[in-house]
């Protein structure tokens, strides 16, 4: 289960009796002058065959055990990628990152496809669409978020560099597409406060994920990088990645700078 605690006015008058209650309820749960305690409800996780998730032999599956087939899924996709020769399969990793980079993988997963789902609903528990690279998966994030970083390295800017484009250039919109990226990313702070409003991370995860596809839509419309409008759109890939950065801290997932 899930708690957030959030304000909320204090109770006007308290009896002698509900005393002693009140101090072990400040000690466990916090100051209830200042904090709320609300309980979130979720679904039934259920395996493939639309049945309670358990282990083949019947018993309930260990959290150990499923970071573990993640990692091992992940890393088998990984080495796929390295002994691939088409386009858009590759890895631009060495053999021995692979290891850390699937660890990260495999919780991104797993955390991600968990948190996704609207909180109250069943779902059908799947290491293949789990892992998926293509859909609102952790995979598919953690590779949008690479991109973004590439595309911020190919383009030779230094920190510094990338301060002053930041702080000397003036954003302007050259293409209609980048609009309707720019007007999805400053959905963020809204989306947040629905989400503690309601108690419902999903929406969080709808808000990375559409960010993710709206870049992706983008790299088909124009040119990025050697083009006389580079400097504003590279201002729109760091607004972008730094969008996804945050919230793949809010959601618990350690992004990838390269993949």
């Amino acid at each position: 289960f899930f708690f957030l605690m959030i304000r909320r006015p204090p109770r006007s008058t308290q009896s002698r009796s509900s005393a002693a209650s009140d101090v072990y309820k400040r000690q466990v749960h916090g100051d209830p002058a200042k904090h709320r305690l609300d309980h979130m409800g979720f679904g039934l996780v259920l395996g493939e065959d639309g049945k309670r998730f358990r282990s083949k032999s019947g018993v309930s599956v260990k959290l150990i055990d499923l970071l573990n087939e993640a990692h091992n899924q992940a890393l088998e996709q990984l080495k796929k990628r390295i002994e691939s020769s088409q386009e858009g399969q590759q890895t631009n990793l060495k053999e021995e990152e692979l290891d850390e980079v699937a660890e990260k993988i495999g919780m991104a997963a797993i955390k991600y496809y968990d948190l996704k789902q609207n909180k109250i609903s069943n779902y059908k528990f799947s290491y293949q669409n789990m892992l998926d690279p293509k859909g609102n998966t952790a995979v598919y994030l953690l590779y949008s978020y690479a991109r973004l970083c590439s595309i911020i390295r190919k383009s030779e800017l230094s920190e510094e560099g990338l301060n002053q484009l930041i702080h000397g250039t003036e954003f302007m919109i050259t293409h209609p597409h980048e609009r309707t990226l720019a007007l999805t990313i400053l959905k963020f702070p809204e989306v947040l406060d629905i989400v503690t409003d309601e108690l419902a991370i999903h929406k969080l995860c709808d808000l990375i994920y559409d960010v993710a596809v709206k870049v992706a839509e983008g790299y088909s419309k124009y040119r990025i990088l050697n083009d006389p409008n580079t400097n504003t759109r590279i201002l729109l890939i760091l607004a972008a990645r730094d969008l996804l950065e945050k919230a793949f801290y809010l959601v618990g997932i350690k992004p990838l700078e390269k993949i």
